[in-house]
């Protein structure tokens, strides 16, 4: 019995050996970044709860490793964590590892991942007193909000958002509205008390 139990723990021990083909001096980040990740603004990779862009696995000691990104023709710089709100779409991203070699230290790195940087506005408009919204199918946040454009005369007394269709009336909206009121309503009302 404790001869079969030996040899089967020498097999073990054998492929765990040979499971990786790096020696204790290298590292090895395995290529399995897509090619492109949208994201919506705001997040953090590797940090947020549904792991949209989880760390590549890493063989081998490393003394360190995380993620490196680079905008637009700048050199890459590693990423501190925190929310993406990038200008454009020329971000790429990708991870490396290091490990000493002797006097100095070896890195290697993952394929790089382009980074779309946008959210994906869906469904009707929402609206409040003064901005227009949609929501992001992605995220859930707010997307493309905007202050309303109140430019289409509404039958009746009030204009329409061209974008959304929210209503508002000439009454209390804006100073020349106040004005309005104020010549028309209060100032009208105060003539016969001088007998005009």
């Amino acid at each position: 019995m404790k001869k079969v139990l030996s040899l089967i723990l020498s097999v073990c021990l054998l492929f765990s050996v040979f499971a990786y083909n790096v020696s204790a001096a290298d590292v090895y980040v395995d290529d399995t970044l897509p090619a492109i990740v949208k994201f919506c603004p705001g997040t953090i990779i590797g940090k947020n709860t549904d792991e949209v862009l989880p760390p590549p696995q890493v063989f081998g000691s490393t003394i360190s490793e995380g993620w490196e990104i680079k905008v637009g023709d700048s050199e890459f710089i590693p990423y501190d964590g925190e929310p993406l709100e990038l200008e454009d779409d020329g971000a790429v991203i990708r991870y490396f590892a290091a490990t000493v070699e002797g006097d100095s230290v070896s890195y290697d790195y993952s394929n790089e991942c382009q980074l779309i940087v946008k959210h994906n506005p869906t469904g009707e408009y929402l609206y409040s007193g003064s901005y227009h919204w949609r929501v992001c199918a992605d995220c859930g946040d707010k997307a493309d909000e905007e202050i309303h454009s109140f430019l289409i005369e509404v039958t009746g007394s009030g204009t329409a958002c061209k974008v959304c269709g929210a209503h508002r009336t000439t009454q209390w909206t804006g100073l020349a509205s106040f004005f309005d009121w104020l010549f028309n309503e209060v100032l009208v009302g105060l003539l016969p008390l001088f007998g005009l």
